[in-house]
């Protein structure tokens, strides 16, 4: 997992090596540094990209604070600096970095198989900015890209069209923020449509009061006081969000171990399979995508949900009285298994997501 953010502390240890036994030179957990900033290090001033390296693939560390997947490997692409902001150039740099790996070649086996962001800008898009087009470029090369939503929610008043970019782009996994009940969004999580009325976020995972590691030393200038607890401190935000999801891509390529169904790219299987599973929490798909993340939906006999859609969210375009209908294809895995098919439509208002009374009739189409 290529964590793209302020730098990771790989002396932390919950980051230092993969079995806390305290050998960090012959399995160490970060793999790979470079330093897109004016910086000239790795190391994290700002402590926001150590809690999502945490959050991803932390080990327990001798705490209950484990990572979603402790067992993958991390880089540390520092595109933010120690100001916890970064330049356009660095983050693109950084996107092209990882998908390409070392060696500036894609196909060559040295990229990262995940892409982890949680960063962003309101700068108005439809993803096809400079960022847009990388991480766009970056699916194309077969890295499974997530990204944070945004923190310019309003408690789902008013805060429509507030998804940042790059997280807007259309191929990437757009991640929202669950509250500390886990039955909601929490108000700080950006709302979509896009611009262009797609629907983002994708999904939700948790995103408020999130433990996590956090670097300490004599470079460490942000101070939590009491919140810290031998190298932990609960942080708020979609930035904690991102990085549950990369965790669950790298657990579910794991589990599918290269099978992936009808052939499907890495990055269209992973986002297919995470919002199939997801749990609807009924709370409107500009608000909470297909809802909360949901690993134990995900593992069926070949590693995917035993049912699954591809794609598994899709806009078919503005209702127009004029000419009320629109076509779209999906198509359905469900292995050898017999299975009924049944398409439900809703009819929802761009600016809040809120569902229509109106009815959505499906005709015609190819048999499965």
């Amino acid at each position: 997992i290529a964590i793209l953010d302020t730098g990771i502390d790989d002396t932390h240890p919950a980051l230092d090596d993969m079995n806390d036994d305290g050998d960090v030179v012959s399995d160490p957990k970060v793999v790979d540094l470079v330093d897109f900033t004016d910086d000239g290090d790795g190391f994290d001033y700002v402590g926001h990209g150590t809690h999502c390296a945490g959050i991803s693939a932390g080990t327990a560390a001798g705490t209950a604070y484990e990572g979603m997947a402790p067992g993958a490997w991390l880089w540390n692409v520092k595109v933010l600096d120690h100001t916890g902001s970064g330049w356009e150039s660095w983050i693109i740099d950084g996107i092209q970095y990882a998908s390409l790996g070392p060696d500036g070649t894609t196909g060559t086996g040295d990229e990262a198989d995940i892409i982890s962001m949680s960063l962003g800008s309101q700068t108005a898009s439809v993803g096809d900015d400079p960022e847009g087009r990388a991480v766009k470029a970056a699916v194309e090369a077969g890295v499974v890209v997530v990204i944070s939503a945004g923190n310019s929610g309003n408690d789902g008043v008013d805060d429509a069209y507030t998804i940042g970019r790059p997280g807007l782009t259309e191929e990437v996994i757009t991640v929202g923020a669950l509250n500390e009940a886990f039955n909601g969004v929490v108000d700080f999580s950006s709302r979509g449509p896009t611009l262009d009325e797609r629907i983002k976020p994708d999904i939700l995972a948790p995103g408020e009061a999130i433990m996590s590691s956090v670097p300490y030393g004599e470079h460490y200038d942000i101070t939590y006081g009491d919140k810290v607890a031998d190298g932990y401190a609960p942080l708020d935000g979609t930035s904690m969000a991102c990085p549950h999801v990369a965790g669950a891509a790298a657990l579910l390529l794991q589990q599918a171990a290269g099978s992936f169904p009808g052939t499907l790219p890495a990055p269209q299987f992973v986002k297919n399979a995470l919002l199939c599973s997801a749990e609807d929490l009924g709370l409107g798909v500009f608000h909470q995508g297909v809802g909360r993340l949901d690993m134990t939906a995900c593992w069926g006999a070949d590693g995917a949900p035993d049912v699954m859609l591809a794609p598994a969210n899709q806009y078919l375009g503005d209702y127009d009285i004029s000419a009320p209908t629109a076509a779209g294809s999906l198509t359905f895995y469900a292995g050898d298994t017999a299975r009924n098919l049944t398409l439900t439509g809703t009819l929802v208002k761009a600016a809040t997501g809120e569902a229509t009374a109106s009815s959505i009739n499906f005709t015609g189409g190819n048999t499965v």
